[in-house]
């Protein structure tokens, strides 16, 4: 992936460059590094806003909440769901809503905030 990042860098191939950094996030997010997922995804955020890339700018969002994840800091990923919420419900698709919310009620629940995350499951998974 580096060697794919410095071609990229080198043909100033901003698409690329933008989907190899949510790609290097998602990559240290699984590997438990949240500082280096959330360097990544921020990297991978600002290209996207250049590109006004509605799509890619939510999916480097959340790999920013998978960094704050990582790191064990869920009142910032809380924070980050919160701020996206708008977004999530007036342009994604149902099935990334029921993801999405599936996420803001792990991050409640580990938030110790457990009423309103079981409110957002029961309102997913019950109708």
């Amino acid at each position: 992936m580096k060697d794919a990042e410095f071609l990229a860098i080198q043909l100033n191939d901003n698409v690329d460059l933008g989907i190899i950094y949510l790609f290097l996030s998602n990559v240290y997010e699984q590997g438990f590094n949240g500082t280096v997922s959330k360097h990544y995804a921020d990297k991978a955020l600002a290209i996207f806003r250049k590109l006004n890339w509605q799509n890619k700018i939510r999916d480097a969002r959340m790999a920013i909440v998978g960094g704050y994840v990582a790191k064990r800091d869920y009142s910032s990923a809380l924070d980050s769901l919160i701020a996206m919420e708008p977004e999530v419900i007036a342009n994604a698709h149902d099935s990334y809503k029921i993801f999405f919310f599936d996420q803001l009620a792990r991050c409640y629940d580990s938030d110790r905030q457990s009423r309103k995350a079981i409110d957002i499951w029961h309102s997913i998974y019950d109708g």
